[in-house]
């Protein structure tokens, strides 16, 4: 068994925090989409960087190996 990411986080709160942070994308995947949709690709592109940050952050979360 590999050790987690976060030592000082128990199972269950990586899991709540793997949760929370796909969560958040998805909602902000679906701002994405109405902004893109709507030819406000600015608003599109700053929301896109805020993603890109989150999943650097969820990889974080995911041990080596698993």
């Amino acid at each position: 068994m590999s050790l987690p990411a976060y030592p000082e986080l128990s199972i269950e709160e990586i899991i709540k925090g793997r949760k929370a942070l796909f969560s958040k994308n998805y909602s902000t995947a679906k701002r994405v989409q109405t902004f893109a949709n709507k030819g406000e690709f600015e608003k599109a592109k700053t929301l896109m960087i805020e993603m890109s940050k989150n999943y650097k952050t969820l990889i974080e979360y995911f041990p080596e190996n698993t």
